[in-house]
């Protein structure tokens, strides 16, 4: 591509490693890049009229006209010169929903298409949105940088030719993950991977952020939050009862740990400790049983036995759809909270 009319880009001239290095709009403004010998970005000059915008990457540390701005982080960025964390909250694709301050203050809200377009956004305040790619809007570019390739979310289309289009011979060189970005995501512009494993780490810091900031975001209508029970003492008609354990609920799924005590009789104590993980229809109790004499000056353990209980729920089905085309089997959702949570 050497032109683009609709964005008012009237010439595209490209380096030897087929990045572009010179973009003109036809009123004059330009984007000027500098590469690593790999490809990496190390410098844009936005020349926008009498203004000149020039930012450095220096690997996660981002510079404009020579003062530090940014400095990246998987979980989010500390902006400059107020020296403030703000924390991403990613889905599985890694797309940034959501941005908050460190007492749990909402700052910007993201929702996508699935190709990446943004269709409901607050004020933006940082620009690295879908997959936690930069977004270039100035001069009306909107353009995504992947490293490799640019991206424009607006085509679902990639500006310059797959480098491994011999791999993907079946697919067009300028398609993005084989025209299905609800199951696959592209890290780096060479090569699309199963966009499910990166659930793990957006999952875990989405339980940071609602235990950190004490709250319960809420993201198209879905909660996160973590909820802790120190020490509860109940104390009824039946015996002395300790508990304590934390409780996580996130999207479709639920967990929590805990480890209850209690007297069974005069002579006897019991102590259960384990886990419980649970998807719509399904709930299973991983525990361990331990019993103490408890006649004697110090308990001695005197039996231990784990169990595995599952609970299925009649009438509910075994999988959830998620619009027309996308099915989750539950239970492997379920093996995936398992792990996660042991």
């Amino acid at each position: 591509m050497t032109k683009d009319l609709n964005k008012n880009i009237s010439n595209i001239r490209y380096n030897l490693i087929n990045l572009p290095s010179q973009i003109t709009f036809s009123d004059g403004n330009t984007i000027d890049y500098e590469y690593g010998s790999d490809g990496r970005k190390l410098r844009t000059v936005h020349q926008t009229g009498n203004t000149i915008l020039t930012t450095d990457y220096c690997g996660n540390a981002i510079y404009e006209n020579g003062s530090l701005k940014l400095l990246l982080t998987e979980t989010g960025y500390v902006s400059f010169p107020d020296k403030k964390f703000h924390f991403y909250l990613k889905d599985h694709q890694g797309n940034v929903r959501v941005v908050a301050d460190k007492d749990g203050k909402l700052e910007e809200t993201n929702d996508y298409y699935p190709f990446g377009g943004t269709f409901t956004t607050s004020t933006s305040v940082q620009s690295y949105k879908y997959n936690g790619k930069e977004l270039d809007r100035v001069s009306g570019l909107n353009l995504y940088d992947y490293g490799a390739r640019y991206y424009d979310a607006t085509i679902g289309r990639w500006c310059m030719v797959d480098s491994l289009s011999e791999k993907y011979y079946s697919f067009n060189s300028y398609n993005y993950c084989g025209n299905n970005p609800a199951r696959y995501v592209d890290p780096d512009g060479n090569g699309w991977n199963e966009a499910w494993p990166f659930l793990k780490s957006s999952l875990s810091f989405s339980f940071s952020i609602g235990g950190q900031a004490n709250a319960n975001v809420k993201i198209m209508g879905v909660n996160v939050g973590l909820g802790v029970n120190g020490g509860s003492v109940k104390i009824g008609d039946g015996p002395l009862t300790l508990e304590k354990g934390v409780s996580i609920g996130v999207g479709i799924f639920n967990a929590e740990n805990y480890t209850r005590a209690y007297e069974l009789d005069s002579w006897t104590s019991v102590r259960e400790s384990g886990y419980t993980v649970g998807v719509p229809g399904i709930i299973e109790d991983h525990k361990k049983t331990e019993t103490f004499d408890s006649t004697g000056r110090y308990f001695e353990k005197t039996g231990e036995s784990n169990t595995v209980d599952t609970d299925y729920t009649l009438g509910v089905s075994a999988s959830i759809i998620l619009g027309a085309e996308i099915s989750i089997d539950l239970s492997k959702i379920l093996n995936f909270v398992k792990e996660l949570f042991k």
